[in-house]
């Protein structure tokens, strides 16, 4: 048994995953009382990869009831007073975000291609605020995760030299990204005028993990500057000529 990989008196949910591969396919069926064994491979620490014997024991199965989609649920649980408007509106705002998705792809994939294609001159010191920033957060988060950078970059296979050079070249790909926007929206006589700055802003507070407040505050701040909250205005009106016209999915990018 390895040491301190035990653990007792946790909550799952089936299917909720983040946990080791294979626990659900073990669940599934059981019933409070029984114990059942699988093989995983560890994700993290010093045996990381390394494939072992997992034993599981139910104690307590409770399960989920929802309420049925009705009227009443409609009603209770939004703006509207029918089932089917509900439902219609939820449609609605599937569709268009998975339409605000591929629109993000397009404009990854247009600059990555400028990318590879235009050489950007960069003022250093744009790229070391940057730099200065994207670390700072970075660190914020590891450590409101209650990780350290050294365990996060144990995990990764990282070294510090290989991390500080994967940052850079993200920082300057996303400044040299911030240039190619100013020119096109410039060429193309993009520009936004304040009720459609203020449209965007409210759009970002309506966001579950945003305000109003912080939405304002983040626009204003080193990172996230009033010009860049208008560059992402202009950039939901590129014409169709600067979409790519190839099918394939574009890989992430580093300023998305």
């Amino acid at each position: 048994m390895l040491e301190g990989a035990e653990v007792a008196g946790m909550s799952y949910q089936v299917g909720r995953g983040g946990m080791l591969d294979g626990l659900d396919e073990a669940l599934a069926g059981m019933s409070a009382g029984d114990e059942k064994s699988f093989t995983s491979q560890l994700v993290g620490g010093d045996l990381v990869g390394e494939e072992v014997e997992v034993t599981v024991a139910v104690s307590q199965v409770q399960e989920q009831e929802l309420p049925e989609v009705d009227d009443d649920f409609a009603q209770l649980a939004s703006e509207f007073d029918t089932a089917d408007e509900l439902t219609a509106d939820v449609r609605e705002r599937l569709g268009r975000g998975k339409r605000l998705e591929q629109a993000a792809a397009a404009r990854d994939a247009v600059l990555e291609a400028l990318l590879d294609k235009v050489e950007v001159p960069l003022p250093e010191t744009m790229v070391t605020d940057e730099l200065n920033a994207r670390r700072q957060n970075i660190e914020q988060q590891l450590a409101y995760a209650g990780i350290t950078m050294e365990k996060y970059l144990e995990d990764e296979g990282q070294t510090v030299e290989e991390f500080e050079a994967e940052l850079d070249r993200r920082v300057r790909d996303a400044v040299a990204a911030q240039f190619i926007l100013d020119e096109i929206a410039k060429k193309e006589e993009l520009g936004v005028d304040q009720n459609e700055l203020s449209q965007h802003l409210v759009r970002r507070a309506s966001s579950p993990a945003r305000t109003r407040r912080s939405s304002r505050t983040t626009c204003s701040s080193t990172t996230t500057s009033p010009s860049s909250c208008r560059r992402s205005c202009a950039a939901r009106r590129w014409p169709r000529s600067w979409r790519p016209r190839s099918s394939r999915t574009p890989r992430a990018t580093p300023w998305s």
